[in-house]
């Protein structure tokens, strides 16, 4: 079965990628430099860390300015096909370094594109229309090997799998929740604001997207329906830029969807005709045990990572538990107040710290209803006062959060001293008191 991965296909359809995904993901880097984006990481005192990450700060921010523009020169490299597979690596580790840094900005697709560059990387997509095979001929190739192909669309199928079973297992998307709230934040907008305040167009949108992510993969595998649902594929991702906006995903959505046609159609585009190499079905590659290995442990670690939600305790949408990495797209927003009580355990006197003054905005918004980032920051805020010379402090999280537009509850007990919890212990969450959605 493995040898199937090492058939020669047509190299047409990784160029194409290369040039139209890796330009849409440099200009999503290029819009994080210069949106709000990058003051998570400039403008604020304080960086969420991911577990096991505490290690990579983001430094001055020079540097942090640096990065980004590494990065955009890097994702340019890639589109041109100049130290193509260098660029590659060198992007995947900085992006995903300058990711991991502020647990506080967290985006699904910023998680797939770096993942999309490093599988870009293991390819010769730059056998072709790339500077580095202008400057070496003898790169210039018409043919690739299968699993180079297989592992990017296998990339962009667990994103819409998933994504469609979390919708379907979410009570809240079934019943529109999402999708109202969205809706309702839009329909001051000219034209079709008034179309936003429809009571059906909610319902059409959760039930329909659900549909499409769970039918997208088998009907572009399928040959018969693959033209047809990817006129759907063109509609919905048009509709989602213009309803949601989210950056270049839609775009580098739609481009990774179209690796399902057959790698030769890519040919007939204007840009490749009478421009690419010949494909030789004779250029057969033999099996190789480390990249078995690979694409073993890559495909096993992106189908184990979304599953983590179904063994969490209590509702994901409320807990947060595995919902980061598990393509939980759009299913749930929080709203909420929160504080800091700080008690001078010796003196007996007592204060509040409003997170707002060392957190960027952006920062700020995302630690709303999220348990591990509120408890990050009490620790934050402990340091600093043990730093001060306290030695006996107390911190109390004063919260009160609304989900999906419920009333409003404590997320994690407000009496709870969080100087207490030490690293790898539990933090206890309390239960979604009003379980089920009543806008009374």
């Amino acid at each position: 079965m493995l040898e199937s991965l090492y058939k020669p296909i047509d190299i047409a359809s990784l160029v194409f990628f290369r040039i139209v995904g890796g330009g849409l993901i440099t200009l999503e880097m290029l819009g994080q430099l210069l949106t709000s984006y990058r003051k998570a990481y400039t403008d604020t005192q304080f960086h969420f860390s991911y577990y096991g990450f505490e290690w990579l700060s983001p430094g001055p921010d020079w540097l942090i300015y640096l990065h980004f523009i590494l990065n955009i020169l890097l994702g340019i490299f890639i589109t041109i096909g100049l130290k193509f597979r260098f660029s590659c690596f060198l992007l995947f580790f900085s992006s995903m370094s300058l990711f991991l840094m502020e647990k506080g900005i967290y985006i699904n697709h910023t998680y797939l594109y770096s993942f999309t560059i490093l599988l870009l990387g293991l390819t010769n997509a730059n056998a072709a229309l790339s500077w580095d095979s202008k400057r070496n001929p003898s790169l210039l190739k018409g043919t690739t090997k299968a699993y180079m192909l297989y592992l990017l669309v296998f990339m962009i199928s667990v994103v819409y799998i998933f994504a469609g079973f979390a919708k379907l297992t979410d009570p809240d998307w079934m019943n529109a929740i999402p999708m109202k709230l969205w809706l309702a934040s839009k329909s001051h907008y000219l034209i079709i604001g008034g179309l936003y305040r429809s009571e059906w167009l909610p319902y059409l949108i959760s039930y329909g997207g659900m549909l499409f992510d769970l039918l997208v993969v088998p009907l572009m595998l399928i040959k018969k329906t693959r033209k047809y649902m990817f006129t759907i594929v063109i509609a919905f991702h048009f509709i989602n830029a213009i309803t949601f906006g989210i950056g270049t995903f839609p775009w580098v959505s739609l481009t990774m969807t179209s690796l399902f046609f057959s790698p030769a159609s890519f040919r007939k585009l204007n840009i490749f005709k009478q421009r690419l190499p010949d494909f030789s079905q004779k250029a057969v590659s033999a099996s190789n045990k480390l990249t078995n290995l690979f694409i073993i442990t890559f495909t096993t670690f992106h189908i184990i990572m979304p599953l983590r939600p179904y063994l969490s305790q209590g509702p994901v949408r409320w807990t947060e538990e595995g919902h980061k990495f598990s393509w939980r797209m759009m299913l749930r927003s929080k709203a909420g107040y929160i504080n800091y009580k700080i008690i001078d355990g010796e003196s007996g006197n007592e204060w509040t710290e409003n997170p707002f003054r060392y957190l960027s905005e952006r920062q700020f918004n995302n630690m709303i209803g999220k348990p591990d980032m509120m408890l990050q920051f009490a620790q934050f805020l402990e340091k600093i006062y043990r730093e001060k010379g306290y030695k006996n402090i107390q911190i109390f999280c004063e919260n009160s959060i609304s989900l999906n537009g419920r009333k409003y509850q404590a997320i994690i007990p407000p009496d709870l001293d969080l100087t207490l919890i030490k690293k790898g212990d539990r933090l206890k969450i309390l239960p979604l008191k009003q379980d089920k959605y009543n806008p009374e």
